[in-house]
Formats: C-alpha cells, sequence, structure tokens
C-alpha cells in the first residue's frame, strides 16, 4: 500500500474538525509531519542506494553523493569496466571516508582505478531518515510519497497532535490575544499540556512499538 503526504493531511483534517485548514493551515501541518518524520529517526528509517558515480582514472577521491548523506552509511560497493551490473564490497584496506564540511564527505581511494575500474560504478547504501514532505499545496501533496514502512504512517499524526495541541496554549496565557473572560471559557494551560502530552505519549509508545533495527554497517 502506498501512502500519500495528502493521506497524512487527512488524518490531521479529521482530528482537528478542521477539513478546510481554517484553524492550522496546510503547510503548518506539513511542518508538524515533517518534524515528526525527524523525531522518528533513528528509529524508523528508509534505506536508500545511489549508483550514480563512476570511476576515474587517476582520480582517487569522489565526494558521497548528497541523495545518501545525513544519516548512517552501511555499505560502500564497486563494479569493475566490463561488468559494471555486479558490485563488489570494498575492502577496509581500500578506502577511507575524509569528512567535508556540510556533510559532503569524501572518499578517498588507496589505489588507482587505472583501466581494471575505469568507467565502473560506486554503490552507497545508507540508512536515512524519511523524507521530508515540500508540497505546496493539498492536490500536490497527494502524490508525494510516505517513505516510512506502511505500519508506521501514523506516526508523524501523532506527532503533529502533540505540537498542535500546545497551540492554543501561547493564546491562552496572552492578555493581548485572548481576554480574560474568553480565557475563562476556555480550557485551561493544564488541559492543553495533558493534550498535548497525551498525543506525545501515544507518538512515543507506537514508534518504541515499531523501532527498526539499524543494518550493520561497514562504514
Amino acid at each position: 500500500m502506498t501512502t500519500y503526504n495528502s493521506d497524512q493531511i487527512d488524518q490531521l483534517r479529521d482530528l482537528l474538525e478542521d477539513a478546510a485548514d481554517s484553524q492550522i493551515t496546510f503547510l503548518r501541518k506539513q511542518w508538524y509531519l515533517n518534524a515528526g518524520m525527524r523525531a522518528m529517526w533513528p528509529r524508523i528509517h528508509q534505506i536508500v542506494t545511489d549508483s550514480t558515480d563512476q570511476f576515474i582514472d587517476d582520480t582517487y577521491e569522489y565526494t558521497i553523493p548528497a541523495t545518501v548523506r545525513g544519516g548512517r552509511m552501511v555499505l560502500i560497493e564497486k563494479s569493475n569496466a566490463t561488468d559494471d551490473d555486479f558490485f563488489y564490497p570494498f575492502d577496509y584496506d581500500e578506502y577511507e571516508v575524509k569528512h567535508g564540511a556540510g556533510g559532503a564527505d569524501v572518499l578517498v581511494l588507496k589505489f588507482d582505478p587505472g583501466s581494471t575500474w575505469e568507467d565502473g560504478y560506486l554503490r552507497y547504501t545508507a540508512a536515512l531518515p524519511l523524507t521530508a514532505y515540500a508540497s505546496a499545496n493539498y492536490t500536490a501533496a497527494q502524490s508525494e510519497v510516505y517513505t516510512g514502512p506502511d505500519y508506521t504512517v501514523e506516526g508523524p499524526v501523532l506527532y503533529a497532535m502533540s505540537r498542535i495541541g500546545a497551540i492554543p496554549l501561547d493564546d491562552r496565557m496572552d492578555y493581548g490575544r485572548l481576554s480574560v473572560q474568553a480565557q475563562n471559557r476556555s480550557a485551561t494551560p493544564q488541559e492543553h499540556l495533558a493534550v498535548s502530552a497525551y498525543w506525545l505519549d501515544e507518538f512515543e509508545r507506537r514508534v518504541d512499538e515499531w523501532k527498526m533495527a539499524l543494518p550493520v554497517a561497514r562504514y
């Protein structure tokens, strides 16, 4: 089953009784969903592979692609010029990784690719946080895929509810935006905090149940 950004927005709309995004805007809901996906790392992650870089004769340094940065590198492999569809794991003494600015690490070879490996490919496999949503509106969100396992789809929603539940607390405490009379007819600060804590507890409980083991890494 494929789940989309819009499916999680629909869940938030239902829980908040906010079908028109009039209380919490679409972009604000999406922001909290993204925060929830970040909070699930590394317990919930995705496995991403990149094999776009090719060996070049007399070239020893290769910047690790952005698509596999920001998580845990699991495996680095190589294919040779004559059979570039078959990948061999690097031996530990064949390379090292030099840390670069902004996470742009560099793979440093300890051998010259030469004619044996030239035009073969480097393949990186990494465990990464779930991909953040970037849709500008609900229509675009209907084709933006959730990259976590299907059974974890409610995780970001639970986290978003914990943050959204705390939003009225600021209004409740701000005399310039909410009169004392209105405050007396609204939920108390303790009630707002209890609602927020409830959703956060649900988030933590479920994510702990779903927790995925990170792959054993050679990196």
